[in-house]
């Protein structure tokens, strides 16, 4: 009997030192199974030694289970300051997303406001009147040209048109000069209050839209006229030189 415990004994630590030789990475593992292999051994002959070894093996296990618990812990602590770090970036995301929308909400109330106010000074236009044969401006006149020149100093995206005309009396070609010379005395006039040349477009008409009646003297008094109307600037709007 005591033969086969001491050949036991000798076959458990020959395994084991094999077991270290092939694998030195589960120390644990090997230490538990020979361990308990030569207990089970000295305490229950063979069988007690195969006993013994499979509940070394189990407690080998068990203990380098335990020993990976605190690596595992901080993998999982890192995880989660990891998961709370996006968290707050998704967090300052939201507001700034937030903000934009609002920032250009705010734009398009802006962009919308001057939209209007442009479109209500563009509908606006008025006359100035000139005695027969003369394009000399009144100082009534000159004085209704300063507001034009302060709205578009307001305005950037207005031009303002001026267009000539003249009445029934005379030829043609003599009211389109005159008709011609009047928008460009209210031009000059807009000029000297500081309204930029490429802001103004002269229009000459002439006689083309006279109506009144050679007797009608108030209705033709009306219709020796330049025109003053804001329009909308565009990228291709330029001055113009009088029309024939």
């Amino acid at each position: 009997m005591k033969k086969v415990i001491i050949s036991s004994l000798v076959l458990a630590l020959a395994l084991n030192m094999s077991a270290i030789k092939a694998e030195d990475n589960r120390t644990e593992e090997r230490v538990g199974f020979g361990s308990g292999f030569i207990i089970g051994a000295l305490a229950g002959g063979p069988l007690g030694a195969i006993i013994g070894a499979a509940s070394g093996a189990w407690f080998g296990d068990k203990v380098n289970t335990a020993q990976q618990v605190p690596v595992l812990e901080t993998n999982l602590n890192q995880q989660a300051m990891q998961i709370k770090q996006l968290k707050r970036d998704l967090t300052v995301t939201d507001d700034e997303l937030v903000a934009a929308k609002q920032a250009l909400y705010q734009q398009e109330l802006v962009q919308e406001k001057v939209s209007l106010k442009n479109s209500a000074v563009s509908s606006l236009k008025f006359d100035l009147l000139f005695r027969t044969n003369s394009s000399e401006l009144e100082s009534k006149a000159v004085e209704k040209l300063l507001p034009v020149s302060m709205m578009l100093e307001q305005f950037p995206n207005l031009s303002v048109q001026l267009t000539g005309h003249g009445d029934v009396l005379g030829t043609t070609d003599a009211n389109q000069i005159i008709s011609e010379d009047r928008a460009i005395r209210v031009r000059q006039s807009l000029i000297n209050a500081g309204t930029d040349a490429s802001r103004i477009e002269i229009m000459n008409l002439g006689k083309t839209l006279a109506e009144a009646d050679l007797d009608d003297v108030e209705g033709r008094a009306l219709e020796r006229r330049v025109r003053v109307q804001f329009i909308q600037s565009t990228p291709t709007s330029k001055p113009s030189l009088a029309q024939n």
